[in-house]
């Protein structure tokens, strides 16, 4: 009996109905349920890159005895930064040191400066000489043993089992180029499109529909998909995908106008026969990731209230004082996979308990004139940091909405409850592009919010921190 998302452990985001609203012509009543995905038991790339890396840099270091620990530390910089930047998680097709030689030689070269600004007074001479150029030939070293060791293992054991969308020149030629060039790793066993056939020149046999997909990932044990040129349209291919990304499954995509360039330095495209892959990352679904956001919202959530006490006290004071009702105003928003949760801000309007919930807007005429005041300079926002502390929302993500407003944008705006896959925040990648309230376009802000979701960061995060700070500031 295939396990559904809940029992499988995953979960998919509510208010997305893959099936439905997605796949338009193809639509089934059921909602693909994906079931357990077993990982292959086998060393990954990354590891094998890693593992690679640590013992020719440490191999290195020992070369130099009288300046060792300066030695270790110009080595092992390099491999942080690649730690750092996900080059480990990056599946590799194309085992090209070349492709890398530009940002290994510019995070090679940061250590070197620091040590230069030092006098080593206790290095001989040979060794002063030596050690910038062992930093800069040790990890291209490295990443051609590494990819040695990956050709042979590749040869010698059977690729990855990859699913391509779509049947068409382009997807021929890919499969083509995979069963021909074992070394990329990939071992495509089929396609889905909507074809009711498979064509009679297709290399691959069809394994159904996109509504089969589930099946298909299940069945075959698929641990890649390459999205090409299909007769599905992109927005249920989107659909599809964004549903499944929270899965173990690496995806590729062929840009459109690739032979004009379309992809060109782009560092994680890589080159298949010719024809470009986009390789899509899932950080914001990786454990380590939603955990360093987790505690990154803790940390700022907690040094915030305790910096702002003062003004927040003043401001209860003030609200209280001003106008008559409650210091807090409650409400109820939507948050995660369409979780209901009890929304926390300083009052700003007169209190009316049996006012109709509407969104807010700067020209309302209920607005006091400390809640205007407030609300220019976000101080309204300060007591949504508890809900951040909870678990309830984060410092960046979509903006939670009323439930009665979902409801209605979603049977206008299908992509609006995609945005939902991620935890709701104070702020976000729509809002500091002026997506806020009354006047903007619903179609936008969903633009927007997924885009944020689809390509989230660490740093994205902080940098939408810091021009929110700015904007503050402004109090725009």
């Amino acid at each position: 009996i295939p396990l559904t998302a809940r029992e499988s452990g995953a979960t998919l985001p509510k208010g997305s109905d893959v099936a439905t609203s997605a796949l338009g012509a193809e639509s089934n009543p059921e909602f693909p349920t994906f079931g357990r995905l077993h990982r292959p038991r086998r060393i990954s790339d990354g590891v094998i890159v890693w593992a690679t890396d640590a013992v020719v840099l440490l191999a290195c270091s020992r070369i130099f005895e009288s300046s060792r620990l300066v030695a270790f530390f110009c080595l092992t910089i390099p491999m942080v930064a690649a730690v750092l930047g996900g080059t480990y998680r990056r599946p590799r097709l194309t085992l090209s040191t070349l492709s890398d030689l530009k940002s290994m030689l510019i995070t090679a070269s940061i250590p070197l400066i620091i040590v230069s600004v030092f006098d080593l007074e206790r290095s001989s001479s040979a060794e002063r000489h030596y050690l910038p150029l062992v930093v800069i030939l040790a990890l291209p070293l490295s990443r051609v043993l590494s990819s040695i060791l990956l050709r042979r293992l590749r040869q010698a054991r059977r690729g990855l089992p990859t699913l391509v969308i779509g049947s068409g020149v382009i997807a021929d030629q890919i499969v083509e180029t995979l069963r021909e060039d074992r070394s990329f790793g990939l071992d495509p066993v089929g396609f889905v499109d909507r074809q009711s056939e498979s064509p009679a020149t297709c290399l691959v046999p069809r394994l159904g529909r996109l509504t089969d997909f589930d099946d298909v990932l299940r069945t075959e044990n698929i641990r890649c998909v390459i999205v090409a040129f299909s007769a599905i349209n992109d927005v249920s291919v989107v659909k599809l995908l964004r549903a499944m990304r929270p899965y173990p499954v690496e995806f590729f995509v062929v840009p459109r106008l690739f032979e004009f360039g379309a992809s060109s330095g782009d560092v994680r495209t890589e080159d298949c026969g010719g024809i470009p892959l986009v390789w899509l990352p899932n950080r914001a679904w990786r454990s380590e990731h939603l955990a360093v956001k987790r505690l990154g919202d803790i940390l700022m959530a907690a040094t915030t209230l305790i910096v702002a006490a003062p003004v927040m006290v003043l401001t209860a004071i003030a609200v209280r004082v001003t106008s008559p009702g409650p210091v807090l105003f409650r409400q109820r928003r939507v948050g995660r996979h369409g979780e209901v949760f009890e929304m926390l801000k300083f009052r700003s309007m007169r209190h009316d308990p049996d006012a109709a919930p509407v969104q807010g807007g700067g020209g309302d005429p209920r607005i006091t004139r400390v809640g205007r005041l407030i609300r220019k300079t976000s101080i309204d926002e300060l007591p949504q940091l508890f809900n951040v502390l909870a678990g309830r929302m984060s410092m960046v993500g979509p903006r939670p909405e009323l439930p009665e407003f979902v409801d209605e944008i979603e049977s206008s705006v299908p992509a609006y409850g995609d945005r939902h896959r991620l935890q709701v925040g104070l702020t976000g990648w729509a809002q500091i592009h002026r997506l806020r309230g009354v006047g903007t376009s619903l179609e936008q802000r969903a633009l927007f919010d997924n885009y944020y979701i689809d390509h989230w960061s660490l740093w994205r995060d902080v940098c939408i921190v810091l021009r929110t700070a700015t904007v503050i500031v402004r109090g725009s």
